[in-house]
């Protein structure tokens, strides 16, 4: 996540936290090291217990954190905790929920929207109701855009060559589902499309 700016905020992207002036928080000392080697601010800390005073912060952001997360509302007390009076909170996920595979097997692969959305990631549903939780939070100006992402390499769609043999070891699946689903995958016509969701709010 990224803390712009030291009055500002937090990202976990080395990128971002370069080209925003943020401070980039990862709770992983390997990730951090990594990061620290191409330049920016970094520090270690998790999102569930914000290494951050109360109230001290115009602006946090976080770029795919949240669906990871094992208790995201607790994730966004502590955002809004550290977040000053008028603060943004600026919030990127995926909504799995608007997930659509296409030139796979059409009997098959609604099993695999549902795996991905709803066990393949932790919170997939989450993007779609981060506006009522800021809302219940207090935040004001609360908005939501999406941007449509589309893939069309099996290869590169975020490791769906793997989830038919996680369906059989979940007893969802035979063995012979799973290889009629890959065989059916069709290069030419494939297309993996989903929404990133960046909700944003005032404090």
């Amino acid at each position: 996540m990224t803390l712009p700016g030291r009055p500002l905020g937090w990202t976990c992207s080395a990128p971002d936290v370069r080209a925003l002036g943020a401070i980039g928080l990862d709770p992983s000392l390997t990730m951090l090291t990594e990061a620290r080697q191409r330049g920016g601010t970094f520090v270690r800390g998790d999102v569930h217990a914000l290494p951050v005073a109360d109230a001290s912060l115009a602006g946090i952001r976080t770029d795919r954190v949240l669906q990871h997360l094992a208790d995201p509302d607790h994730a966004l007390d502590e955002l809004t905790r550290v977040l000053r009076p008028g603060g943004l909170a600026v919030l990127a996920e995926p909504d799995q929920s608007t997930l659509v595979i296409d030139g796979t097997d059409p009997e098959l692969t609604p099993s695999v929207v549902r795996f991905r959305a709803t066990v393949g990631i932790r919170n997939g549903l989450l993007a779609g109701e981060l506006p009522d939780r800021l809302h219940a939070l207090g935040y004001r100006d609360v908005r939501r855009e999406s941007f449509r992402i589309d893939i069309d390499d099996p290869k590169r769609a975020l490791g769906l060559p793997s989830w038919p043999a996680m369906l059989v070891e979940r007893g969802e699946w035979t063995l012979q589902q799973a290889e009629r689903f890959t065989r059916s995958i069709d290069t030419a016509s494939f297309r993996y499309s989903f929404d990133v969701v960046v909700t944003s709010g005032r404090k």
